[in-house]
């Protein structure tokens, strides 16, 4: 079975693990940190991956681009 093809875009996710939820992607942090707030308090924000026209992401850090 062949994946379905598009661009990778990198940004900062907002998306809710359990049950999985893909918010969207968004260019800041602060942009992305506003949107959780908005959609409910089990959403998070990561630094990721995702692949246009999918709900896949794949996060590479933490909320906190220090930790």
């Amino acid at each position: 079975m062949a994946f379905t093809t598009g661009k990778t875009l990198r940004g900062w996710g907002v998306f809710r693990p359990d049950p999985w939820d893909f918010i969207g992607l968004y260019n800041s942090q602060a942009e992305a940190k506003i949107k959780a707030q908005e959609v409910g308090p089990n959403y998070i924000v990561r630094l990721g991956d995702h692949r246009e026209g999918t709900d896949d992401f794949v996060w590479t850090s933490s909320d906190n681009p220090d930790a």
